[in-house]
């Protein structure tokens, strides 16, 4: 049984020039509001979603499955998760 995390609303006033960036950062980064500040107070930053970045390592991983040897495979599959951790996941380290 999984269990749901607690939570509490929070009212939040801002400026309307900073609101419009908030919501702007939290939708070049692919978030809501809410995950993207959540991220930001964990001491991570988020980043950009770019979507050419997402293409290309979908199409470096379709290549694993051409792959004749154990070596080439291994080689792929460290690539992609060092690529993934470095343009994909948030900064850890904050504002």
């Amino acid at each position: 049984m999984t269990e749901k995390t607690e939570t509490k609303r929070l009212d939040l006033r801002l400026p309307v020039r900073i609101s419009h960036k908030l919501t702007a950062d939290a939708k070049r980064c692919g978030l809501t509001k809410t995950e993207y500040l959540t991220q930001l107070i964990q001491g991570y930053t988020p980043r950009a979603y770019n979507p050419n970045i997402c293409r290309l390592l979908e199409a470096v991983d379709s290549l694993y499955s051409f792959c004749p040897d154990a070596e080439t495979s291994a080689a792929i599959r460290a690539f992609l998760y060092d690529a993934r951790r470095e343009l994909l996941l948030p900064l850890k380290g904050g504002i």
